[in-house]
């Protein structure tokens, strides 16, 4: 009798509903930012694993370049602050669109 050995499949993690127009690096660094806040796109993370030289924002020069920074002190990104509704902290959960717009608006998140 021949069996197949074929790969398991694996499900990919569900999607909230909110978030199934992002992509995949965008639902990524949502999730880095929720859970860690700690992301690639935040200076103090890279200078942190030594991939930067210093952990300071690269739009406004000030450090560190850690979340609360980017959502709410760095005053380079004022402007983009009406894209997110509300709290930027609870966006990040509520209004995922909204914080990826930011995000790249800020150019924080290089458009895929």
């Amino acid at each position: 009798m021949y069996m197949s050995h074929s790969q398991p499949e694996y499900a990919h993690p569900p999607t909230r509903d909110k978030e199934a127009g992002l992509s995949r690096r965008e639902r990524v660094v949502l999730a880095q930012l929720r859970c860690t806040r700690k992301s690639p796109i935040l200076q103090k993370y890279l200078y942190d694993i030594d991939a930067s030289p210093c952990d300071a924002c690269l739009q406004c020069g000030q450090s560190p370049d850690d979340l609360h920074h980017a959502l709410y002190d760095c005053p380079e990104v004022d402007f983009f602050q009406s894209l997110i509704p509300g709290d930027p902290m609870v966006s990040l959960w509520e209004s995922p669109v909204e914080m990826i717009e930011f995000l790249r608006a800020s150019q924080r998140l290089p458009i895929a």
